[in-house]
């Protein structure tokens, strides 16, 4: 195993330098364009394949098999496994290829489900648009986006797909596979398989959720950018030893998405260790700061500007984009969805920063004492919940439009499956109820606002509600007492 990777890290530096002389020799200059990216990417993956076969095999003992038989692979696969991969065919079938990949290329499964444009795709082929320009008339695109520079050149090889409904198939599928390995495979290895009923269920109601068939519509990436967020996250507690790995996964999935950084509090074992964990964060940050120079000083001084127009006029303030700001300025543009008195709706109006600084305010409370409750538990084990407060800012705090629901699901299985099966003593009643509410709000993402009143349009409500629930429920549960002991000691 050891030479299987020696092997591919040579070849991998060879596919690089390869990609880099044959620029040189044709150009003149070093102008790489789409193709050599993508051979370059091509040969990184291959030195990270390469430096883990070293890795495992200097771990492994001599007498050690490598790989089971495909034989015995195949029949250790659980049976449910097959069940579900006959539910994928169809899903992907009937379902995923006459809603987005019929012609004309517009979805046309339901008459206005949700609300999508003309042609389907409408955010990947901007993006790609703007990458296009980007290479070939060295065109900002942070005129239009804002997004880190990373990410346009990781993508850059889509523009080597020249049919637009092509290109708009395969990251579907791209998606859709993110989604399964990220929602099912991954949150099962994280569970333990504890609790796979809970698991099946919520990844089988994610894959037909308003959030998901809304991301496929657009073209967005933020299941991509969520897959490299939880198999980093996996890597670092389950198998610590490869966790270089994990901390280059994980920036790379802030450098497609920024709202990534909020899981940086997940790579925590021991919660004594201050200095440790601090030196952690600023090397991370550090590292993805770095990252932003990527292609040069003009391009992070444009994307400094971008983000930062964004974060002072936020825009895209509408029914479907489920901020805690959006939702400030809905209420205060739609009358208040009529359940406020005219009194009471101009002091929202004349109050608008305040309200919204004011559910902030919430949000960080619940973000510090999930903190704060794992810091007592001190546990170096994954924490589902603290997972789950992570991913509910990630979608309340920044411009979040409905797409970003489809990253929900899993987390909220994976908390779900600890708190519905915790010791909460005389609380019980309480749990009970406080389960209940964040169950049914979480429902309320799966399904389009186009079926809802007024005032249950904008889903920031139903997020909030999971937020102050979960927090809660963390509260109550009974830490039994050796868990404790162990904790302080």
């Amino acid at each position: 195993m050891a030479r299987s990777g020696t092997a591919l890290i040579i070849l991998g530096v060879l596919v690089i330098s390869a990609a880099v002389v044959i620029d040189l020799i044709r150009t003149g200059a070093l102008q790489l364009q789409a193709a050599q990216i993508l051979v370059m990417e091509l040969g990184a993956l291959l030195i990270a394949l390469g430096l883990l076969l070293r890795q495992i095999s200097a771990k492994s003992k001599p007498e050690e098999k490598h790989a089971a038989s495909f034989t015995k692979w195949l029949g250790d696969i659980p049976m449910s496994t097959w069940v579900l991969a006959g539910f994928l065919v169809t899903y992907i079938s009937f379902f995923i290829a006459p809603m987005f990949f019929g012609l004309p290329p517009r979805m046309q499964y339901f008459n206005k489900y949700l609300p999508d444009r003309f042609p389907v795709g409408h955010d990947l082929l901007l993006t790609v648009d703007l990458i296009r320009q980007w290479f070939e008339s060295n065109q900002s695109p942070f005129h239009v986006e804002f997004y880190p520079p990373f990410t346009y050149i990781f993508l850059s090889p889509l523009v080597l797909i020249e049919d637009t409904h092509t290109l708009f198939k395969v990251v579907t599928l791209m998606t859709i596979i993110s989604f399964i390995i990220s929602s099912l495979l991954i949150a099962l290895l994280i569970d333990g398989q504890k609790n796979k009923a809970l698991i099946f269920t919520f990844f089988a109601m994610g894959l037909f959720s308003y959030g998901m068939q809304f991301e496929l519509e657009r073209g967005q990436i933020n299941v991509l950018a969520f897959l490299f967020s939880m198999s980093a996250v996996y890597i670092y507690h389950r198998h610590h030893d490869f966790r270089r790995y994990a901390y280059l996964l994980f920036s790379i999935a802030i450098q497609l998405k920024i709202y990534p950084a909020i899981f940086v509090v997940m790579f925590i074992r021991d919660w004594r260790d201050w200095k440790g964990n601090l030196r952690r964060f600023l090397a991370l940050g550090l590292f993805n700061f770095a990252l932003l120079f990527i292609t040069g000083v003009q391009p992070f001084k444009d994307f400094l500007e971008a983000i930062t127009t964004q974060l002072s006029k936020p825009g895209w303030a509408w029914t479907g984009n489920h901020s805690i700001r959006a939702f400030v300025s809905e209420l205060a543009e739609n009358d208040g969805f009529g359940l406020v008195s005219t009194g009471a709706l101009e002091a929202i109006r004349q109050n608008a920063g305040t309200i919204s600084n004011a559910f902030l305010a919430v949000f960080i409370l619940c973000f510090l004492s999930t903190l704060i409750r794992a810091y007592q538990r001190n546990q170096a084990a994954f924490d589902p919940v603290l997972f789950l407060v992570c991913v509910l800012g990630a979608l309340i705090v920044p411009i979040s439009n409905d797409y970003t629901l489809s990253i929900l699901p899993a987390p909220m299985a994976l908390a779900l499956s600890v708190l519905a099966t915790n010791r909460y003593g005389k609380s019980k009643p309480a749990a009970i109820i406080l389960l209940l509410a964040a169950a049914t709000a979480f429902s309320a993402t799966l399904y389009p606002f186009k079926y809802k009143p007024l005032f249950l349009q904008n889903l920031f409500p139903a997020l909030f509600i999971v937020l102050i629930s979960v927090t809660l429920l963390n509260w109550m549960i009974q830490i039994p007492r050796e868990d404790a002991a162990a904790a302080e000691a």
